[in-house]
């Protein structure tokens, strides 16, 4: 298989040789796949006393329940809980809950002609704040002090 592959690496245009070595390819595969599967069959067939228990070790499933079954509360019933999917339904209900509604506020009374009276300020009292502030992290707005 190795020496058709690589012949065919060097003339990549013929497509006899192609053929032969996809033919050459499968046939050592499908060994490797017998030989595999012989040795199995012949390890269980030979198996004694505490090999039987080695031969359950090889093909038991290695994956662990990571997360043990949960116990929590919704609408006053407790609930026990077990598959992934559920436990991520009580995860997000009872980290998140839904916010509470409010009513919709009413612009009735509400005016756009007013004007805010802002004082004056000095270049000084700017630089003074900016200065002032938090050096590291930026705050509610996302500006950082370094922008400013």
């Amino acid at each position: 298989m190795a020496k058709l592959g690589r012949l065919q690496e060097e003339q990549p245009t013929r497509s006899s040789r192609l053929e032969a070595y996809k033919e050459a390819k499968n046939q050592y595969f499908h060994a490797i796949r017998e030989a595999k599967t012989s040795c199995w069959n012949s390890f269980l067939e030979k198996a004694q006393g505490k090999e039987v228990f080695t031969s359950l070790k090889y093909i038991k499933e290695r994956t662990l329940q990571i997360i043990p079954s949960l116990q929590y509360s919704k609408d006053g019933n407790t609930r026990l809980v077990e598959s992934f999917k559920d436990q991520y339904k009580a995860f997000i209900t009872t980290l998140f809950p839904k916010p509470p509604s409010t009513s919709p506020i009413e612009w009735k009374d509400y005016t756009t002609d007013s004007k805010w009276e802002w004082p004056e300020l000095e270049k000084v009292e700017v630089k003074q704040a900016i200065f002032s502030s938090n050096k590291k992290a930026p705050g509610p707005d996302g500006i950082s002090f370094t922008i400013l």
